[in-house]
């Protein structure tokens, strides 16, 4: 990625359900007690090439009127151990306000460069179709084996002058944060549900046998291609401090949509997982819809 443009998103959007917590803070005594419950690691392969070891995390079914909100999670995972902070998977994005999504787009693609010099093993955007904070809402990201590679090439990249004039003209730079990534997933951008979610740090290991067994669930039993990814913020700011990004990734439109329908029936297959997730689950205060597409591999890979 570059500071030219990776991210990633958030609004408030009230559901009717109840609960109400994604932009929180994170606070000193969720991180001396996150210390006090350790995760099982897990392999994460990101864009195919980095294997990266990683906390797991859990799904939670929210109960709305009508809708059986899918997954679950927060906590903070700031206070890891040194040697399992230097194998976790990061990612490092920036969001932005765009003039004219298309065309940002379009500059990003044909402009390379922008992410060659960062070390990225893989970037690319998400843009946000429903539940807008700001229209032409946009996140570009990009993924590093660890804190170190990605701090490391965010503090030496700067945007050439051209550049920074000619993004300037496309998009409004709303802020850019860090992000722990927290469950094995494969790297395959396509429509996905996003939730920002919070749970007490003591129920963030069952949280992860949750979110696991409900991917597993739903491959099973007609989605062979959703799965879940899940992320904490590192340097997230009053935006992002406190809370827990997962994403429900289809390859299509129509498989998300698929998939949401089926959830929304209380189908068999996910009613028990829901359930005891939805016991765990302390808030929810962001929900959207996002297409993203990778743009950007190393000519390497």
């Amino acid at each position: 990625m570059s500071p030219a443009d990776p991210g990633i998103e958030t609004r408030p959007d009230d559901y009717g359900v109840p609960f109400v917590a994604h932009r929180s803070v994170l606070h000193a005594n969720l991180l001396r007690d996150l210390d006090n419950h350790p995760s099982r690691m897990l392999t994460t392969r990101l864009g195919g090439q980095h294997e990266v070891d990683q906390k797991d995390l859990g799904v939670v079914m929210i109960r709305g009127s009508v809708l059986f909100l899918l997954f679950a999670v927060a906590g903070a995972p700031a206070a890891l151990a040194a040697d399992e902070a230097s194998s976790l998977g990061s990612v490092w994005t920036i969001h932005v306000e765009a003039k004219d999504s298309a065309q940002y787009i379009d500059y990003l693609k044909s402009h390379q460069d922008l992410f060659e010099n960062t070390g990225a093993s893989s970037a690319g955007y998400c843009l946000v179709r429903a539940g807008q904070s700001y229209p032409g809402q946009i996140f570009v990201w990009s993924f590093y084996g660890n804190f170190e590679e990605a701090l490391t090439a965010t503090a030496k990249n700067t945007l050439n002058p051209k550049a920074e004039k000619e993004l300037a003209k496309l998009r409004e730079l709303k802020y850019t944060a860090g992000w722990q990534v927290l469950k094995s997933f494969d790297l395959a951008p396509g429509y996905e549900r996003v939730w920002r979610l919070t749970v007490a740090p003591e129920n963030l290991q069952e949280f992860i046998g949750l979110l696991g067994q409900m991917e597993k669930a739903a491959q099973a039993n007609g989605h062979p291609n959703v799965q879940f990814a899940a992320f904490a913020p590192v340097g997230g700011g009053p935006i992002e401090a406190g809370k827990i990004m997962i994403r429900a990734i289809a390859a299509t439109p129509a498989d998300l949509g698929k998939y949401i329908d089926d959830v929304n029936t209380q189908p068999k297959w996910s009613r028990k997982i829901g359930s005891k997730a939805l016991s765990l689950i302390a808030g929810l205060s962001d929900d959207t819809i996002e297409s993203c597409e990778q743009i950007y591999t190393p000519a390497a890979q």
